[in-house]
């Protein structure tokens, strides 16, 4: 995988024992979600309201997605630290959709990276081997989702992602 210099940050694919530091990011970007979701309307906020079990559940989600031969699950890696502090997800998808001929796609599912050690560059690393992988599996597009006043969404402006569909919504 690709190495940054500047820092001591590996970018590589997770192992079940990540399992426990990508957790806890999940739940920094749950909050971070939670606050960019507010700041479009509370209302919302109603859409995203947790399960009482959301911990275990997402917990053994993230497990899924690690162990999954659909998915890929890296991580950013702080080897001075030896620690994970940051993770990205991420799903080829050779058919997806049914009525369409559509060449083989990567759904980006998430790039999170802890608070501190973001605006460091990390994204990008993400992003290059995310693209490294998507062509050797002969991948064409990368599509994403994001909240419309999520700060991440100026980064993927600036690597080149352009808004096709619109997700609308309407109290009943």
């Amino acid at each position: 995988m690709i190495k940054n210099i500047c820092t001591e940050i590996f970018i590589r694919k997770s192992k079940i024992e990540d399992l426990e530091e990508i957790y806890e990011i999940f739940l920094e970007l749950a909050k971070s979600e939670d606050k960019a979701t507010k700041l479009l309307d509370n209302k919302l906020m109603n859409l995203r309201k947790r399960k009482k079990e959301f911990k275990q559940l997402s917990k053994k989600d993230i497990l899924k997605s690690i162990k999954s031969r659909k998915s890929i699950c890296l991580v950013a890696e702080d080897t001075k630290k030896e620690k994970v502090i940051g993770y990205c997800y991420f799903t080829l998808n050779k058919s997806w959709c049914n009525f369409f001929e559509k060449p083989p796609i990567i759904y980006l599912n998430s790039i999170v990276i802890q608070n501190r050690y973001r605006k460091k560059g990390i994204s990008s690393l993400f992003l290059k081997n995310v693209k490294k992988i998507g062509k050797k599996e002969k991948c064409r597009y990368i599509l994403l989702d994001v909240i419309s006043t999520n700060p991440a969404k100026k980064i993927y402006q600036k690597w080149g992602f352009k808004s096709c569909t619109e997700t609308m919504f309407k109290r009943l």
